[in-house]
């Protein structure tokens, strides 16, 4: 490197090694990958390599001559040769799409676009090397491991993290750099809301726990943090069949409290409860039909369902259809799977006025605003999904 490069220019090359790192390619239509050079098959760190003795992997230089010619499949027979039988069990494991494009993704984002953020974060960790932290909750003897794997839903224990870091906004913690911040409870115009108020003190919350099950055995005991709250929890009845159901009995009422709370408005001079509610679903207009669609994932076998629905404009059921995938890598790819499905089959109908419904906000943001919201990994499965739209008939 010449000694007149900019400052910027040397700190690149000084990384250019822990950029290659973090780069592999997502498979498209396989002219740009080279077999042996780049870093392209899931779930290895580095290029493939031949098979020992293996004499002419020469010949083949990038990922579409191991395609079988004009149909986008693996060719199993030249893989076979050229690979080992692990190597060639990843790469028949890929999907081959059928409109997108090779691209190089940055590793370390979900979406696999490049960020300074997910650079510098990585390279603080790498910075930190073995140094020990606390894995501790705060003022506990519970480990986060041990918090993390408590079996509920992930809302309720997001809901609980923010609970035990001091982290949720009630009007005690944002007085802190706000002074401009009434403390008062605008339920019960009683006491200041805190933590504690909110989930147990509130004459409001201990009436929501004296009408379920169990709720005056939770509340027992003279609790005076939300971390000694939850540690009674965690540890006293352990001994007991019961611990898993209290514990998530406690943990989903708090959840609830605190959304109905955080969704309640009070005015300053009537008084009554305001809760937020939600929009009602429309019908279509004529002459449109709706094609519902949903998955069913399992993490631990990778086996998914999916099933798709067909409702006119007036709500009437015009058709069903299910089919079943295996070695599905998230919920997230199932999702996608199920929307190309969906198309596909509104295509076999031959529908010319087709809207298309799922509750995966990732799907619906990738196809109307083109923004990268799913993850790189299923991106390719969007894009043959766009691609298909085309083929329906107008």
């Amino acid at each position: 490197m010449k000694n007149n490069y900019s400052w910027a220019w040397k700190g690149i090359q000084k990384q250019l090694t822990f950029i290659k790192q973090h780069c592999k390619w997502r498979l498209g239509r396989g002219n740009k990958i080279k077999i042996w050079l780049d870093v392209w098959v899931p779930g290895m760190d580095t290029p493939p390599t031949p098979k020992q003795g293996v004499a002419d992997s020469e010949h083949y230089i990038w990922v579409k001559d191991i395609f079988l010619q004009d149909i986008s499949q693996w060719n199993s027979e030249l893989l076979h040769h050229l690979f080992d039988s692990n190597v060639m069990d990843l790469i028949l494991n890929m999907r081959i799409p059928t409109e997108a494009e090779d691209k190089l993704i940055w590793n370390l984002t979900h979406n696999g676009v490049f960020t300074l953020k997910s650079t510098y974060n990585r390279l603080h960790e790498l910075s930190m090397g073995n140094l020990q932290t606390s894995n501790k909750i705060q003022n506990s003897t519970i480990s986060w491991k041990k918090f993390w794997n408590i079996h509920t839903w992930p809302r309720v224990k997001h809901l609980w993290w923010k609970c035990l870091t001091d982290s949720l906004p009630t009007k005690v913690r944002l007085a802190i750099n706000c002074r401009y911040i009434k403390c008062l409870c605008p339920l019960c115009n009683q006491f200041d809301e805190s933590l504690m108020h909110i989930l147990f003190n509130c004459p409001f919350s201990r009436a929501f726990w004296m009408h379920i099950s169990g709720g005056v055995g939770i509340l027992t005991g003279a609790h005076n943090s939300i971390t000694v709250m939850f540690e009674s929890w965690m540890i006293q009845p352990q001994h007991q069949s019961n611990h898993t159901v209290v514990l998530n009995t406690a943990m989903i009422v708090s959840c609830y409290i605190e959304k109905l709370n955080s969704s309640v408005s009070v005015t300053t001079n009537i008084g009554p409860l305001v809760r937020k509610v939600l929009p009602k679903w429309k019908p279509l207009a004529y002459p449109f039909y709706a094609l519902n669609f949903d998955a069913s994932y399992d993490a631990t076998t990778g086996l998914t369902g999916i099933a798709i629905v067909v409702r006119d404009f007036a709500g009437r059921w015009r058709g069903w259809k299910f089919k079943r995938y295996a070695g599905i890598r998230s919920s997230e790819q199932a999702e996608c799977l199920t929307f190309l499905d969906a198309i596909r089959w509104g295509i076999e109908l031959r529908y010319t006025h087709i809207v298309f419904e799922t509750d995966l906000q990732g799907i619906d943001s990738y196809i109307n605003n083109s923004t990268p919201a799913v993850a790189w990994k299923n991106e390719d499965i969007l894009l043959d999904a766009i691609d298909s739209l085309k083929n329906i008939p107008q």
